[in-house]
């Protein structure tokens, strides 16, 4: 919400979405949009467990999620009804399926790269933007080198673009709306 009490869209409303439902069935209870908030973060422990296996083997995959989770920022802002823990997870999710789409060549690998790219973009661009660099690198080290790989990376680098862009225009136009009669809020000419 901003100053007049508009509401103002930052990020694509996942997170808000689960706890709003979550919160309803709950009876009205707040701490439901905790619940929420853990439950999307959660999601990406088994992700995390098997690309640190893949890279490390099993025992030290078992190490690293214990590290993960224990990890006092990561428990604080998971544990937040926010999207924080949102963010990560889906960030987890797109340097996951990109791992699989190297190693399989798959279609539907390389689609869900693109979706958890275009879903981590619009909550929280900085936690993807290094999720991105760590899926690039990922793809340097993955032998043989194959076009389609890269190909497949840069169309769902496309596809989370478009999205991330298609989102601020829509959070644009909605800023544009907001009755602050002495600041111009629109983000760029035209819109």
């Amino acid at each position: 919400f901003n100053a007049t009490g508009t509401p103002t869209p930052q990020e694509l409303p996942v997170w808000q979405a689960l706890a709003g439902i979550l919160i309803r069935a709950g009876g009205g209870a707040w701490v439901w949009g905790n619940v929420a908030a853990w439950l999307l973060f959660a999601s990406c422990l088994l992700p995390f467990h098997r690309l640190a296996r893949t890279a490390l083997g099993s025992r030290a995959a078992d190490w690293a999620l214990l590290a993960f989770v224990l990890q006092p920022l990561v428990v604080l802002h998971a544990g937040q009804a926010g999207t924080d823990g949102t963010a990560l997870a889906l960030s987890v999710w797109f340097v996951y399926a990109a791992a699989r789409a190297f190693a399989t060549g798959s279609l539907a690998w390389f689609a869900a790269t693109a979706l958890a790219g275009a879903l981590a973009a619009t909550q929280k661009l900085p936690l993807f933007l290094a999720a991105g660099g760590a899926s690039l690198a990922l793809l340097r080290a993955t032998p043989p080198p194959r076009r389609h790989r890269y190909v497949g990376l840069g169309v769902a680098g496309l596809v989370t673009i478009v999205a991330f862009f298609a989102w601020n225009a829509h959070c644009t136009r909605q800023l544009a709306r907001a009755e602050l009669p002495l600041v111009d809020l629109r983000l760029a000419e035209g819109t």
